[in-house]
């Protein structure tokens, strides 16, 4: 099973569709440009160790990249969510609750807690 092509990402509420630019086994690139001068790169990567080794890990990655009116970069913006599982063989299922906890616990209360993260609070 494969992720969605294109990925549908809601960037400060637009949508943009991220369309499949790069397959191979073991990662896909999705690409798309939304209004306002954005650049949208969404990476998957997996990392799979040979087999009964520990180590395996997934990897999704947005890149936003922000232009002015005359095509200047202004910034780039990067986040990330890593599932990795060491010392033993992956568990599918531990490792999916392990994600989806952190997921619920970022997005909880309107994203509360990314907005604190990025104002630097501990």
């Amino acid at each position: 099973m494969s992720i969605t092509d294109p990925a549908a990402i809601t960037w400060n509420a637009v949508a943009t569709n991220l369309n499949r630019i790069n397959q191979d086994g073991y990662g896909s690139v999705f690409f798309g440009e939304a209004a306002a001068g954005q650049k949208m790169t969404a990476t998957v990567k997996h990392t799979i160790p040979k087999s009964g080794e520990d180590g395996e890990s997934h990897l999704f990655r947005l890149d936003v990249e922000e232009f002015d009116a005359g095509g200047i970069l202004l910034r780039k913006n990067s986040a990330w969510l890593a599932i990795r599982t060491d010392d033993g063989v992956q568990n599918a299922a531990a490792a999916g609750y392990t994600a989806k906890a952190l997921l619920a616990y970022l997005s909880a209360s309107s994203y509360a807690v990314v907005d604190k993260l990025i104002a630097r609070q501990q």
